[in-house]
């Protein structure tokens, strides 16, 4: 059945209708489609409906009632479609705030974690959709794997998880502190966590899991070889899970995001280029995420530096400093 002519003042009610509809990012309606405009058919409409009474009707009194009738449609479509929900460790700085940030304005609810409340607390407060907040430091292993699953039960599940607590120290002289709070981070509290979470989406039967690792997982590192091992490890890691998860037969997706240089507090090195700045960054990790790729360069010009770094012999490569 076709819809309704509007009458006069018609396309003033068009016009609130295409509104409307554009701006419900997360209900998937088209201004092309039928059902955007009302149709004799709905219940709502019926209730209303008088041809020759609506066509002769003003045009603001049209317009409130078509508006009602979208509201209606709005609560019915968000029952229907409710928000993706993720969690992204690390949140207070760098790359995860501004991911958590590019989350959600793209209809996310979030849920944000770090050491220090107080940043938590400024970051939601700049959050445009429902958040979650939930102190965290990961170096405590036990404790850190036992707040991610009541912040999983508070947020009443969640689609995304995204590991980016991470530490970068540069050990020139080998201080074993510095080496141990590498690993104690990067490691330790990293297997804890994904672990967590694949135990999630194991039982849930679907999810998705992103780890940033760094490009310095390509190779070892005389500077800092903690880091470069540990992100390594994180890469590895990864796969390991998808690997069970193929073999398990559970619909859960696994992206392994390598950033090159980004700018966050962990880069303060003069030799460092091609910096990215954060909110590029979460833009580019945002579109490998929602492609459900497996792995991404972040820039994406660090594929270059990724290929010659795979390809330069050892005794190349140990000249490095």
């Amino acid at each position: 059945m076709q819809p309704p002519l509007l009458g006069e003042g018609g396309y003033e009610v068009d016009r609130i209708l295409l509104e409307r509809t554009y701006a419900l990012d997360a209900i998937p309606y088209t201004p092309t489609q039928v059902k955007n405009r009302p149709k004799i058919g709905d219940p709502f409409v019926k209730k209303f409906w008088n041809k020759e009474k609506f066509c002769t009707m003003q045009s603001p009194r049209k317009i409130s009632l078509i508006e009602e009738w979208l509201r209606r449609r709005e609560d019915d479509a968000l029952k229907d479609n409710p928000m993706p929900k993720a969690i992204v460790i690390g949140a207070s700085s760098g790359i995860g705030r501004a991911l958590s940030k590019h989350l959600s304005q793209k209809g996310y609810t979030v849920g944000i974690t770090a050491r220090r409340m107080e940043l938590l607390e400024g970051l939601q407060k700049e959050l445009p959709n429902p958040s979650f907040i939930q102190p965290m430091d990961v170096t405590q292993i036990e404790e850190s794997a036992r707040l991610l699953e009541k912040l999983i039960q508070e947020m009443g599940g969640v689609d995304l998880i995204i590991l980016n607590a991470g530490i970068g120290i540069s050990s020139l002289d080998l201080l074993w502190e510095n080496e141990k709070k590498t690993i104690e981070t990067n490691v330790l509290g990293f297997a804890a966590l994904a672990n967590v979470a694949f135990e999630f989406f194991r039982k849930q039967r679907s999810g998705h899991l992103v780890c940033i690792s760094s490009i310095a997982a390509l190779r070892g590192s005389g500077p800092a070889p903690a880091y470069s091992a540990s992100k390594a490890f994180e890469s590895n890691y990864l796969e390991g899970l998808r690997m069970k998860a193929f073999n398990l037969k559970r619909d859960i997706f696994f992206t392994d995001i390598q950033p090159g240089f980004v700018d966050t507090d962990m880069v303060k090195n003069d030799k460092a280029f091609w910096i990215a700045p954060c909110d590029k960054a979460a833009r580019q990790i945002y579109h490998a995420i929602e492609r459900k790729k497996k792995h991404a360069y972040i820039t994406k010009r660090w594929r270059l530096m990724a290929w010659l770094m795979k390809i330069v012999p050892s005794g190349i490569w140990k000249r490095v400093r």
